[in-house]
């Protein structure tokens, strides 16, 4: 009897083990599949709302100054700064833009209508053997220009599927930062709520230490911003301003390279000197001079921008910012080049406060901006 009882149970039990197990693994996946279909749909969006975060952030201590003057009207206030960073945004990356444009407009004018000059410079019998190719495709090019671009035609079908490619990534890395800045605007006008929410969402992983994470995440990302993306802004900016006034040609697509290797801590002076040598043989000895010292400032005004934007006992490795703005680059496009050293550089900090939980013992100093 007891035996026939104990059988009983035990069947009992199996049957709701596989009950339990069968709901269990229904409900897992279920929310795996929620998960996964979400994330799909939130791909997209992720880089652009990290951006936006990103901005928001940086943009805060400005938008709580201005938010005084205004009395106390966050709307209003997140408004005109939204507008204002999209004015920056748009202007000079339609400039950028149409500049491209117009020179590749030019020059398919002067193929199609034969006004291309590609005379051989006077003294080009005296280059190298080495260049010897270069010269007689010089040459066919100016003497049979028909026959020679029938010649080319792959290449430059390539070269123009490059720069067709180029030109439609620039345009929607454009439509990345709109998005982002709008995304960026949102968040500003309910700052609070976004602090409430992220420290919470910092207490499911460090319920003792949240609030010191967040305060060291947002300075961190100040920083960066202010010290690395700030800085190499302002210097391609005054490097743009050389090329332009000496007359360098593709001075916008250079300004752009020499942001981009700006923020990826790698010299731009690669950059600038050959167009020095440039701008010695095509312009006078006043403008050439004038360019050099300029550029020259430009290339060394970061070792004193750093120091004053970079933030306050920041120690962030070069290699960080690097890597971080190359695999960004790689992953996420140009918008990446942006949000690519400040996440890394986000992540090494906290990872640094988490294998170090004295490096925190300061985070009640920290600027009182840093709280909405």
């Amino acid at each position: 009897m007891n035996k026939t009882m104990e059988d009983q149970n035990n069947k009992m039990n199996k049957t709701k083990f596989v009950k339990w197990s069968t709901e269990a693994v229904i409900q897992i996946g279920l929310i795996a599949l929620i998960a996964i279909s979400s994330y799909l749909i939130f791909k997209p969006f992720i880089v652009p709302v990290a951006w936006g975060i990103i901005i928001a952030i940086s943009l805060f201590p400005m938008a709580k100054k201005m938010n005084i003057y205004l009395g106390n009207r966050k709307s209003l206030t997140a408004t005109i700064l939204t507008l204002l960073i999209l004015t920056l945004v748009i202007v000079p990356s339609i400039v950028f833009t149409g500049s491209i444009i117009d020179s590749i407009k030019n020059l398919s004018h002067s193929i199609e209508n034969g006004e291309l000059n590609l005379e051989l410079p006077e003294n080009g019998e005296e280059l190298s053997v080495t260049k010897q190719w270069i010269i007689e495709q010089w040459y066919d090019l100016s003497q049979n220009m028909e026959e020679t671009l029938i010649k080319i035609t792959p290449q430059l079908k390539r070269i123009g599927q490059f720069l067709l490619s180029s030109i439609t990534g620039l345009i929607g890395t454009v439509f990345m930062f709109i998005i982002a800045i709008i995304i960026a605007g949102v968040f500003l006008s309910n700052a609070e709520d976004g602090h409430n929410v992220a420290l919470k969402l910092f207490k499911k992983f460090t319920a003792n230490r949240a609030a010191e994470l967040l305060n060291l995440s947002v300075l961190t990302i100040r920083s960066v911003m202010q010290g690395v993306i700030g800085v190499a802004v302002i210097q391609a900016i005054l490097v743009g301003i050389g090329f332009f006034f000496a007359g360098v040609p593709g001075a916008a697509v250079l300004t752009l390279i020499v942001m981009i290797m700006a923020i990826a801590q790698l010299p731009m002076v690669i950059i600038i000197i050959p167009f020095i040598f440039y701008v010695y043989t095509t312009a006078s000895s006043g403008v050439a001079i004038a360019f050099t010292i300029w550029s020259i400032l430009a290339a060394l005004s970061d070792n004193v921008l750093k120091p004053m934007l970079l933030g306050r006992g920041m120690d962030i490795p070069v290699v960080v910012i690097l890597i971080g703005a190359i695999g960004g680059m790689i992953a996420a496009g140009m918008i990446g080049l942006f949000v690519g050293p400040v996440v890394l550089a986000l992540g090494y900090q906290l990872f640094q406060a988490w294998m170090n939980e004295d490096s925190l013992k300061t985070a009640e100093e920290m600027d009182n901006s840093l709280n909405p």
